[in-house]
């Protein structure tokens, strides 16, 4: 069962320079992107979309990616909000292997996971800052 995402750092007026967030899955904490694949959780490898980095200013989810296809739903978790990047050729993929795609902020994606059957596979990314002016997180304070 997913529990969702809780903040790393101590109170709600507390944003350190390092702002990131970790992953609940039932009582253990993941502090990277995840991917659930038959119900087996492991680390999302981004090594293979890097080439794609700058073009995105962070690491998008692409098809070089091992994505957990062996599945009727997969439900794509694009961070806190929504700002990962899932490139077209992934949605493309979807189609013939007759999966149905769900990309969402990875809260809404945690949500449906904690209703979802078990034919349902999950890319959960914790945190991907979007621009946002003025936010404590952006400058560093």
């Amino acid at each position: 069962m997913m529990r969702g995402f809780l903040p790393l750092y101590g109170g709600q007026d507390e944003v350190p320079q390092s702002f990131f967030r970790a992953l609940q899955i039932d009582s253990s904490m993941y502090e990277h992107d995840v991917m659930i694949d038959r119900g087996e959780i492991r680390k999302r490898s981004k090594k293979p979309s890097h080439k794609s980095r700058d073009d995105f200013g962070h690491t998008p989810l692409s098809v070089e990616e091992d994505i957990p296809w062996g599945c009727a739903r997969l439900v794509i978790g694009t961070g806190i909000h929504g700002g990962l990047q899932v490139r077209k050729v992934v949605r493309h993929e979807a189609e013939p292997r007759k999966v149905e795609l769900l990309i969402l902020p990875t809260g809404e994606a945690m949500e449906i996971l904690n209703k979802a059957s078990a034919d349902t596979n999950a890319i959960l990314t914790r945190y991907v800052l979007k621009s946002i002016p003025g936010h404590k997180a952006i400058r560093g304070k």
